[in-house]
């Protein structure tokens, strides 16, 4: 049933493609898009289940017990900078680039191994100081212990996912990611319907719940590779890596401030209201997206030929319209199903469809430059960590205006993306012409 699927939507891309540019396929294009077709199946699958359940966990704990979950993710975020290293995106580049079997076994045991140091470092740093943490921030212990144990389980869930797509192992990737959603979804039932448990710290569970049953599946395929340790592959692996690891604290912890903004200037049921519509937007095209960079990231990890930078281009400049209704008529849908608690504004919904469109781009452009060049991806967070720099000093000016709002800060975040986008096509270019 997949495969005829697969079929006719391959029969249909042939003829849009000759289309748009001209020229038939090429045998290249033709694997990357069935790859991509079993990304697309099972991060569909997953997305769509997922999105039901948040949804359905939206409505059970309402906006406030949504905003404290809202919260654990984005500390978890934080948390899982300094454990990964830059790694979780150097591991997939080294293993799609890995010229034999065990090269790739190197890559593979070298990053676990560090991945699990810091793991380790990490949990000892954070049972000896959550709970000055806690006092100094405000923040309830309990809700600091589940998110340490979501982040250990979100690490371990990334690494190895990680190991799988740079194994080019994408139908073992669609599998795995329905067991973790049927996982979930068992889970999600026992807490909420059976136990009657239904805050955000049974959610946060469920999610747990649903990682460990990935992370047990993908062992099964990944153990044989967890046998050879090369430190000297794991030093190239942190020369780039700590380059992402430097992005990743300015872009994790600048996307971070948003909600910390909100919960301090407004409160946490704003908060919950604020993650609802970046859970039906930016958060639900991220997932879209990922099943795009999924498969593309590691192929264009391994072309030298840059032509293919213009078509990307071409199809962003058709696309965009057309994906800002769409994704606009999904948010008004999705605010609509969250109830009344959580509102229906248009003003919301429009200046999230375009922050959640432009989010496409800049996401794809991003991976692009990670993927083609290490000397224009450190122009590239220079120039990124910049615009981020303007940005907080109109969070500041807001601040002390005393002007926050969801409104304003949407506004802010959109002009951030056009700015980064523009510079990313400065970029590209420099890519085509070198």
């Amino acid at each position: 049933m997949i495969n005829v699927v697969k079929r006719k939507i391959m029969s249909i891309a042939e003829i849009l493609h000759l289309r748009i540019f001209g020229h038939e396929m090429s045998d290249e294009m033709r694997k990357f898009l069935g790859n991509l077709s079993w990304s697309f199946f099972g991060g569909g699958i997953a997305s769509v289940a997922m999105l039901a359940i948040n949804i359905i966990a939206g409505r059970y704990i309402g906006p406030e017990g949504y905003g404290k979950y809202v919260l654990v993710l984005t500390l978890s975020q934080i948390f899982l900078i300094p454990i990964m290293f830059g790694l979780d995106i150097v591991s997939v580049r080294s293993i799609a680039r890995s010229k034999d079997e065990k090269e790739k076994t190197k890559n593979i045991s070298s990053t676990l191994y560090f991945v699990l140091t810091t793991l380790i470092s990490f949990s000892l740093l954070f049972v000896f100081t959550y709970k000055l943490f806690a006092y100094k921030f405000s923040i309830s212990t309990a809700l600091l212990e589940v998110c340490f144990i979501f982040t250990i389980f979100s690490a371990i869930k990334l690494v190895s996912d990680c190991f799988i797509r740079g194994l080019y192992l994408f139908k073992h990737q669609f599998i795995g990611r329905i067991i973790e959603v049927c996982a979930i979804i068992v889970a999600f039932f026992i807490f909420f319907i059976i136990i009657k448990q239904q805050d955000y710290m049974s959610y946060i569970w469920t999610l747990i719940i649903g990682a460990a049953f990935l992370i047990i599946f993908y062992f099964k395929s990944l153990i044989p590779f967890f046998s050879e340790f090369d430190f000297n592959l794991l030093k190239k692996q942190l020369s780039y890596g700590k380059i992402i690891f430097i992005g990743t604290i300015l872009g994790t912890g600048f996307n971070s401030l948003d909600k910390f903004i909100i919960t301090k200037e407004l409160n946490i049921y704003q908060l919950g209201i604020y993650g609802a519509y970046f859970m039906a937007s930016t958060n639900l095209i991220a997932q879209a997206t990922q099943m795009f960079i999924n498969i593309f990231f590691p192929v264009a990890s391994k072309f030298e030929n840059r032509s293919f930078l213009k078509k990307l281009d071409k199809i962003f400049f058709i696309a965009f319209i057309p994906l800002f209704l769409i994704i606009s008529g999904m948010i008004f849908i999705i605010m609509k199903l969250f109830g009344e608690k959580y509102g229906v504004n248009l003003n919301y919904v429009l200046s999230f469809g375009i922050l959640a469109t432009l989010q496409i781009i800049l996401t794809i452009n991003a991976s692009t430059i990670t993927a083609i060049s290490k000397k224009l991806f450190k122009k590239y967070i220079a120039y990124s960590t910049a615009i981020n720099a303007v940005h907080i000093v109109a969070y500041g000016v807001i601040i002390y205006l005393k002007i926050v709002s969801i409104q304003l800060i949407v506004i802010l975040l959109i002009a951030n993306v056009l700015v980064t986008i523009f510079i990313q096509k400065k970029i590209m270019k420099l890519a085509l012409n070198s």
